[in-house]
């Protein structure tokens, strides 16, 4: 936890480019390491266009995480970020259990991603009248168990059994499993950053690499805290 706070002090610091291309290395590293199908992230950078930012480092960094990435929001200086990978998500979509879920919800009876993701990207749209709730089904879309998402949508987050990435209303163990191993990875990814041995090779044409960015400002480049949408 302390590389990550490390991480998370620092880079406000940073240019927008290796602010996001950081973060997404740290707190979508679940995803980046196929532990779930995909990590849901607040890019927030006050008085810019966060989400023009991203657009500029976005194939390069698609790239070289071998992910997919969707942006659910945008607006007042914050993006909503899905990054994904395309064969889990389409396999946690596909659950029964999911589909019957999505179709409560008003999703069209489609096991096409871009159909699902368009209809998710609406909802989030939507969301932003009044009188229309967050979207909570994209808890699907991040990899949670069916079960614990229709639990937080039928009781409204109360009755849990277990709080970690996501409120648990089934299996308590194998959650929590899996809740170490993604901390694992996003410490493993916030270290491998602190120590200057991970770089990305894109960012050459916008900034330098990880290491060299460190070495000219003489200080580390990093990702903010993400995995939530408080405040957006």
């Amino acid at each position: 936890m302390c590389a990550i706070r490390n991480l998370m002090m620092q880079i406000q610091e940073e240019d927008a480019e290796t602010y996001i291309a950081s973060m997404v290395r740290c707190f979508a590293a679940p995803t980046l390491e196929g532990l779930k199908a995909g990590s849901l992230l607040t890019l927030s950078r006050p008085g810019e266009d966060v989400a023009a930012a991203w657009r500029r480092v976005e194939s390069g960094l698609l790239r070289d995480f071998r992910v997919k990435a969707l942006i659910l929001r945008e607006g007042e200086g914050k993006a909503l970020l899905l990054v994904y990978q395309e064969n889990l998500l389409l396999e946690a979509v596909s659950d029964s259990k999911a589909q019957e879920l999505l179709s409560r919800q008003g999703y069209p009876p489609s096991l096409s991603l871009p159909t699902l993701l368009s209809h998710l990207q609406g909802r989030f749209d939507r969301q932003r009248s009044p009188g229309e709730d967050f979207p909570h089904e994209v808890g699907l879309f991040l990899g949670y168990p069916p079960e614990d998402v229709e639990g937080f949508i039928r009781d409204g987050g109360t009755g849990n059994l277990a709080v970690g990435y996501w409120k648990v209303y089934g299996n308590v163990k194998k959650a929590r499993r899996a809740f170490r191993a993604f901390r694992r990875a996003e410490r493993k990814a916030a270290r491998a950053m602190l120590a200057g041995t991970f770089s990305l090779s894109f960012l050459g044409s916008l900034s330098c690499t990880a290491e060299l960015e460190a070495q000219k400002h003489k200080k580390l480049w990093l990702p903010s805290g993400a995995n939530n949408t408080g405040g957006f």
